[in-house]
């Protein structure tokens, strides 16, 4: 059994990959940090290395670099885990001596990896064989022949004699023949003088049976034999182990955002926001690996502002990390409804974008695209209201300042149809004073963002909505009184 040996500092990535890797009959062992897996590597000797690209204490560079100046571990297997962001570190990886680098936010991450340690053993185990196939074999003594292959016509035999003895054979011994020094002599004429001899009797050496042929056997090339994997299995535990640790994760992400909110010093704030993000970043991860996409969905807008506020200034960063409390409030929430997280991988949302400008609609309905969401554009109030009388939408994004019927006056109409009643209604306009603030809530409007709009931002409030109201929708129908928080 081949020995696989797990840098993760995040429990449940190292805990999916396990259960998988043993799964298909590996042998696993977790280090929690780069130190202690730089420490493991020597007492365990694995047969492959998984490491995380961020791991804490001692980086997954300087790991690589120091398992690499050891002659015994220069050409041990190391995969590198990146992240979806971390595409130059993955190459300073490759250079530092990785063996491949693979994006563990991929859905097919964690299968890839299997594949491929399956592929480098089973070819690690044919070359073997291979070597062994082609080696040179040794000459063994039935190999040897036992009698001179060239008996000169002048030697006379002795009639074999059923007692014989070596000591009674009559053997006569030749008188010298003359030395010729002079090199002037033509060689042939050297052998023309020479003497005739006696003949010389030799005793007969019996003649060994002749050796039989043993058949060759050429060793079997091992193949690693294909373990059948229970997928629907290994899944559904991956899951069992992610909802365990669901509500303790997201309870130290809101921990987390209400301390950087509270947080009064520069240094306090940039290490609760490196905090939050390594939290997020986790949360995305595991819910990906698990199966949860509809939840990864969501994580990744929210991890991509994380990461932005690391970068800008206390002050933005701030104003920017305040835009996420919605979508916060909504993960704390589904960690007392558990049950309501896988459903999120279902949902098809489809959302209208009202807007007159072109540029800024097509804008609009692009962004929502990348983030997996069906985005129907209309010019107008008149074809947004041909548009919702003709089908249901999970969200609508509407421009306040429109020819005609403004975006408050269309928001108060579409709420005159049942089938839009509770319909999450979102407001982009430029205007940021508080009466236009104060009239998007009188019309039945559910929030308000600004122009210029940032991409990320919109796509992060837009599934948030859709998955607040999908949420809401089957708290009411199961009869469970919670519903009204999401109101």
């Amino acid at each position: 059994m081949k020995k696989i040996l797990i840098i993760e500092d995040n429990t449940f990535v190292a805990n999916t990959y396990r259960t998988r890797l043993e799964s298909s009959n590996y042998s696993v062992n977790i280090a929690p940090d780069g130190q202690s897996g730089y420490y493991a590597i020597y007492e365990t000797k694995p047969d492959a290395v998984l490491l995380d690209l961020t791991v804490p204490q001692m980086d997954a560079l300087s790991v690589l670099g120091k398992v690499r100046a050891q002659k015994q571990f220069k050409k041990l297997p190391v995969f590198v885990l990146a992240e979806s962001d971390s595409d130059s570190a993955a190459d300073d990886a490759m250079f530092a001596g990785a063996t491949h680098c693979f994006n563990k936010s991929d859905e097919g991450a964690l299968d890839e990896v299997v594949v491929a340690l399956d592929d480098l053993f089973c070819s690690v185990l044919n070359k073997a064989a291979a070597r062994k196939k082609f080696a040179p074999v040794a000459p063994t003594h039935s190999n040897v022949p036992e009698e001179p292959a060239f008996i000169p016509e002048n030697r006379a035999r002795v009639a074999p004699a059923e007692s014989f003895s070596p000591k009674s054979a009559p053997v006569h011994i030749a008188p010298e023949a003359p030395y010729f020094n002079s090199r002037e002599v033509d060689a042939q004429c050297v052998y023309s003088r020479v003497p005739s001899v006696a003949p010389v009797a030799y005793a007969e050496v019996p003649k060994a049976p002749p050796a039989t042929k043993q058949p060759v056997t050429e060793p079997a090339i091992q193949v690693v034999e294909s373990i059948e994997v229970d997928s629907k299995a290994i899944q559904s535990e991956l899951q069992g182990h992610f909802l365990a640790s669901y509500p303790s994760t997201v309870h130290t992400i809101r921990g987390l955002f209400v301390s950087l909110i509270n947080a009064k010093g520069t240094p306090d704030r940039v290490q609760s926001i490196e905090e939050l993000w390594t939290q997020i970043r986790g949360l995305r991860s595991s819910a990906a690996q698990s199966g949860m996409l509809g939840l990864a969905r969501l994580c990744m807008p929210l991890e991509a502002l994380a990461s932005r506020a690391k970068s800008a200034e206390p002050e933005k960063a701030l104003a920017g990390l305040q835009k996420l409390a919605n979508t916060v409030d909504l993960l704390v929430a589904l960690s007392n409804h558990l049950s309501e997280i896988e459903p999120l991988n279902r949902i098809d949302p489809r959302v209208l974008v009202v807007d007159d400008e072109n540029v800024s609609r097509k804008a609009l309905t692009l962004s929502l695209q990348k983030a997996q969401i069906t985005a129907v554009g209309a010019k107008d109030s008149s074809s947004a209201l041909l548009e919702v009388e003709g089908g249901l939408f999970d969200l609508m994004f509407l421009d306040v300042e429109m020819p005609g019927i403004n975006g408050f006056g269309l928001c108060a109409r579409i709420r005159l149809l049942p089938s839009h009643k509770t319909t999450p209604i979102i407001f982009v306009t430029s205007l940021e004073d508080l009466k236009s603030r104060a009239s998007s809530r009188i019309s039945g409007g559910n929030h308000f963002i600004t122009k210029p709009v940032n991409f990320e931002e919109l796509n992060l409030t837009a599934l948030t909505f859709i998955f607040k109201h999908r949420l809401r929708n089957s708290l009411q129908e199961n009869g469970n009184k919670d519903w009204t928080v999401f109101r």
